[in-house]
């Protein structure tokens, strides 16, 4: 019994962080049509995961990026497909504002919705569904790099999520934008 613990501890965290990070993933990102995918997986826990170096990079854009996530759980919530928190820091994340129309280089927004097979008539009954829930989501050191009419514009901010009912309806966003280093609330 002792022998068969310590096997799943080592499978649990030597072997599934590396199944995640080479297969899982990559593939997940590449069934949703986003090119340019990769991520370090830094540490799999019984309570915590923390992934590091995130990129998404297009054929000819700057590569989106997050220098680490953290994700606080419950082995209980897990299998309720329940996060106590996802801490998200160093977001860098290019955007172009063309014709009317935000467009996130690397990223096929079309590509996306045409993979979901749901038809007009239930789309429009159907409610919109997360995978998983969860009680906080925060992003700090985030930076926008938006490209408008050949001029590239900064803004740092930080944002937190909270839900503010069980059926994720209505969320509570409070976004702090830090122009020329003074926050805005």
């Amino acid at each position: 019994l002792l022998l068969a613990i310590i096997s799943f501890c080592v499978a649990f965290l030597v072997v599934f962080p590396t199944y995640l990070e080479k297969r899982f993933l990559p593939d997940l990102a590449q069934q949703a049509g986003v090119e340019g995918f990769k991520v370090n997986v830094r540490r799999i826990g019984f309570t915590q995961a923390d992934f590091e170096t995130l990129t998404i990079k297009g054929k000819s854009s700057k590569p989106f990026s997050i220098s680490s996530i953290r994700i606080n759980y419950s082995l209980a919530g897990l299998v309720k497909r329940h996060l106590k928190s996802i801490y998200i820091c160093g977001l860098s994340l290019p955007i172009e504002l063309k014709e009317g129309k935000i467009i996130f280089p690397g990223i096929n927004l079309n590509e996306l919705s045409s993979r979901q097979n749901v038809s007009d008539e239930n789309k429009i009954k159907a409610k919109p569904s997360l995978p998983v829930s969860f009680d906080r989501i925060v992003i700090e050191h985030a930076v926008i790099m938006a490209k408008f009419n050949q001029n590239m514009f900064r803004l740092p901010l930080d944002v937190t999520l909270l839900p503010l009912e069980e059926d994720f309806n209505h969320l509570q966003c409070v976004i702090n934008f830090y122009p020329f280093g003074n926050p805005i609330h």
